[in-house]
């Protein structure tokens, strides 16, 4: 990806949720990040792009289209003990994450 891309790619993410969890041998983040947002004026969903995995490890992903689902979500990795992260200490404990999101949020977007 150049590096024009990779700065437009840095502007537009809007992070809902950066989560970790760090226990005895789980190593694992859980991100969500919102595509789309809910529209008043049609009804229509929004949509979200939630990614986990183990750090540094191949991360899956699932599109919400509900924001119910999303705060459920994010309410149910908080209670299994993930701790909400800033996108600065997200670079600092995972500095691959960059590049990994890189290949699922084209894929992701190109779905919607």
């Amino acid at each position: 990806m150049t590096q024009i891309a990779h700065g437009l790619l840095s502007k537009m993410v809007d992070y809902s949720f950066i989560g970790w969890c760090k226990e005895g041998k789980h190593d694992k983040v859980w991100i969500a990040i919102q595509l789309r947002k809910y529209n008043f004026d049609t009804n229509e969903l929004g949509k979200v792009l939630t990614l986990w995995g183990r750090r540094g490890g191949t991360l899956r992903s699932k599109i919400v289209d509900d924001d119910d689902d999303l705060y459920k979500l994010i309410r149910s990795k908080r209670n299994k003990g993930y701790e909400q992260l800033s996108t600065e200490y997200l670079g600092k404990v995972y500095p691959e994450f960059k590049a990994d999101l890189e290949k699922q949020y084209i894929w992701s977007t190109l779905a919607l």
